[in-house]
C-alpha cells in the first residue's frame, strides 16, 4: 500500500487503472488519472492547492510535484516526467517529455507536444511553445519537433501504460 497521507481533509484520489507504487507518497489534494502511473520514492506533496495529473501520464522514480500558494500543479495527460525531475507550481500541457533531473519552476508553463531535454531548467513564469525541444539553463527551444516526434511522446507514455497493466497483474 502507498503512502497515501490526508492533509487538511483532502485525501489523494487515484483514478481507475492507474498504479502507484508502495514506496511513493502522495499527500493532501492530489489526483492521478486513469491509467496514470506514479512510481519508486516519487512524492507529491500538496499541502497548499492542489496537484493533477493527467490520464496516462508518468511520474518516474524519484521525482517531485509540489505548489506554493499562488500556483497549481497540472500535468497533462500522456506526459512521461523522467526520474528525479522536480515540477514545482508549474503546468504541462497534454503530449510532453519532461527529460530526467529537469527542473520546471513556479508559473511556467509547457506547451503540448513538447520535449524538456534532460536537465533542463524551465524559469518561474517562462511560458514554452508547443512542438519544440527545449534544452539549457535556462531552457530554450532549441528545434521544432516534427510529426515523427510527437509520434515517440506519444508512444513513450502508452509504453509506461502498457507497464503499469504488468505491475497491477502483479500485485
Amino acid at each position: 500500500m502507498m503512502p497515501s497521507i490526508e492533509f487538511r481533509g483532502a485525501k489523494p484520489k487515484v483514478g481507475a487503472g492507474a498504479y502507484v507504487s508502495p514506496r511513493a507518497t502522495l499527500i493532501g489534494r492530489v489526483r492521478v488519472g486513469e491509467g496514470g502511473s506514479i512510481w519508486e520514492n516519487a512524492v507529491l506533496r500538496r499541502d497548499m492547492g492542489r496537484i493533477i495529473v493527467g490520464r496516462k501520464s508518468s511520474i518516474q522514480d524519484n521525482c517531485t510535484l509540489h505548489r506554493d500558494a499562488r500556483d497549481q500543479c497540472t500535468v497533462g495527460d500522456y506526459v512521461t516526467v523522467g526520474h528525479n525531475a522536480v515540477i514545482h507550481g508549474a503546468k504541462i500541457h497534454d503530449r510532453v517529455i519532461v527529460g530526467m533531473n529537469s527542473r520546471i519552476l513556479e508559473g511556467a508553463e509547457v506547451a503540448q507536444d513538447s520535449i524538456v531535454a534532460a536537465g533542463a531548467v524551465i524559469l518561474q513564469k517562462e511560458r514554452m511553445p508547443s512542438r519544440v525541444l527545449l534544452a539549457g539553463v535556462p531552457a530554450k527551444p532549441i528545434r521544432k519537433l516534427d510529426d515523427t516526434d510527437v509520434v515517440v511522446i506519444k508512444l513513450a507514455a502508452e509504453a509506461y501504460t502498457e507497464l503499469v497493466k504488468l505491475y497491477r497483474e502483479k500485485s
